[in-house]
């Protein structure tokens, strides 16, 4: 007797999305509104300009999924938030929208999530190599939000079981 077991590597990455996503969330909203927007030292950033990066970057690559066509866009620079942007509900609901809406668009993909190409700086992504790189991405700047909370004396474990 066999067992098949199927593997959908788009349904498992956007598994692995939600857990960054959720995970990014919290981080975020364990954090006073004054130190979203606070200096930290040197040419440091915010974790306003992080989120707004994350927004940027999923934004993009929604965008690219949906029309099946484009080029990823590097960086040009740190990403800093506009001043209109810097409010905590603002900012949670911004990201949480960008991030439901790229996982959308990737179970929603027309083409092959898995072959299909889009260039960038970097070399080729397939939209499942975007996904994977989102999640890395995510949990990188949720690493830097939890080091901004140490600097201000929160060494607490904000993530919910």
């Amino acid at each position: 007797m066999s067992t098949a077991t199927t593997f959908d590597p788009v349904a498992e990455v956007c598994g692995r999305l939600e857990f960054a996503r959720k995970r990014f969330l919290e981080d975020l909203e364990s954090m006073p509104a004054g130190m979203l927007s606070k200096d930290n030292g040197g040419k440091s950033r915010n974790p306003y300009d992080l989120t707004y990066e994350l927004i940027g970057m999923h934004s993009m690559f929604t965008n690219l999924l949906q029309q099946r066509k484009g080029e990823i866009e590097g960086p040009n620079g740190w990403v800093k938030a506009p001043t209109e942007f810097q409010n905590k509900e603002k900012a949670a609901s911004a990201f949480d929208d960008a991030l439901i809406s790229f996982v959308d668009a990737l179970h929603n993909y027309k083409g092959d999530a898995i072959s299909d190409e889009f260039e960038s700086p970097f070399g080729p992504f397939t939209p499942l190599g975007m996904a994977n790189l989102s999640v890395w991405h995510i949990m990188y700047h949720s690493g830097q939000l939890n080091y901004i909370q140490t600097l201000h004396g929160d060494d607490d474990f904000h993530w919910r079981p």
